[in-house]
């Protein structure tokens, strides 16, 4: 248990010095135990604790360095190590713009002015960004696809001290993208870790959407083969709490269908072009979003599905309108007409909406 200490013989089979700030023959393995400088001194670092470093970054590793005064040879919980009191690196989760480069915080732009490496998914986009800053900094390719040599980069400059941050190709990092695995990496290695806030496509499109958002679900892109997309959407229809999911431009008229047959009465919101000039929602059951987006299918999309348990709220619901729409129906109506909808069409899913009569609807509309 964490505080306890092992048997000696147990220690020492490790290659563990037991008191003194004597160092091991060889890197421990010893799950738990965490080696850690005394005040009188420090360990040295060289090349088979560099190599220790890389080996306890790889994926899956469950282990970290300590980072506190204990003594050698102290349990402090499932921890192997630490390799140097005062030698600490520091990791820095940068969130970037998803389309619109306003977004990037002041606090975002002093990480990467201030990082010794940049680490990202791509290496063409985010030296695009930093270009755009002013910034010049040596980039890593840290993605999906990242190996051995990626990760031991990575621990071998955490190790010395450095300062690294990492960005995805937009957004929030570890939402939907590798983030989470360098994250992991750096805890491994002790280094210190820091998020900072910013930009993320997920909680934007949940509280634009107008469902209810005190509990919900990201689920990442749907399947791109209709059999298995079919059954996700089913198992989403289940669930009690809203659910948001990415789908690409060239699939989204397909899984509309499918969710109208699946889900016809299901409410629904999709945002197109989050934050760029462009962004437009479409809001309804799935047949009304069909109709409105009508040839639309460029930018990103983001897919916002109301719970099993919700119950459809419908705004404004045969209000008067005193002769004026609101707002976000008039932006209704011109995404529809851009999607080459004629007034008369764009206004017969709005005017079930809203339950409204669609010819009061359209003379509203047509005088405006």
């Amino acid at each position: 248990m964490p505080g306890a200490r092992p048997p000696l013989a147990v220690l020492r089979a490790e290659g563990v010095p037991v008191g003194g700030n004597a160092r091991p023959s060889k890197p421990s393995c010893f799950t738990g135990i965490a080696w850690a400088c005394s005040t009188a001194g420090s360990l040295d670092r060289d090349a088979s604790w560099s190599a220790s470093l890389e080996r306890i970054a790889r994926p899956g590793s469950a282990t970290r360095l300590g980072r506190g005064r204990e003594r050698c040879g102290s349990v402090v919980g499932p921890t192997p190590s630490c390799y140097g009191r005062g030698v600490r690196g520091h990791l820095i989760l940068v969130p970037t713009p998803i389309g619109n480069l306003g977004d990037l915080t002041e606090r975002a732009k002093e990480a990467l002015a201030e990082a010794d490496l940049v680490a990202c998914e791509d290496t063409r986009r985010t030296g695009g960004l930093l270009k755009h800053l002013g910034i010049e900094k040596p980039l890593l390719r840290f993605d999906d696809h990242a190996g051995e040599e990626a990760y031991a980069r990575v621990a071998a400059e955490l190790s010395s001290g450095r300062t690294l941050a990492y960005c995805s190709d937009a957004g929030m990092p570890g939402i939907n993208d590798p983030g989470f695995e360098i994250a992991r990496a750096a805890r491994a290695a002790g280094a210190e870790v820091t998020v900072l806030p910013g930009a993320s496509a997920v909680t934007l499109a949940v509280v634009a959407s107008g469902l209810p958002c005190h509990a919900f679900s990201f689920l990442g892109y749907l399947p791109s083969r209709s059999e298995p997309r079919r059954g996700f959407l089913k198992a989403i229809g289940g669930r009690e709490e809203t659910t948001v999911v990415f789908e690409t431009p060239h699939r989204i008229h397909e899984t509309l269908s499918e969710l109208a047959e699946l889900l016809p009465d299901r409410e629904i919101a999709l945002g197109r072009e989050l934050t760029k000039l462009h962004e437009s929602w479409y809001r309804g059951t799935p047949s009304e979003i069909m109709t409105l987006l009508g040839n639309e299918g460029r930018g990103e999309m983001v897919l916002v599905i109301a719970g099993a348990a919700a119950k459809r709220v419908v705004s404004e619901a045969g209000a008067d309108f005193a002769g004026e729409l609101p707002e976000w129906a008039l932006r209704y109506l011109d995404a529809a007409r851009e999607g080459g909808l004629t007034l008369r069409e764009a206004v017969k899913p709005l005017a079930k909406h809203l339950g409204v009569s669609a010819s009061d609807l359209y003379k509203l509309a047509a005088e405006r």
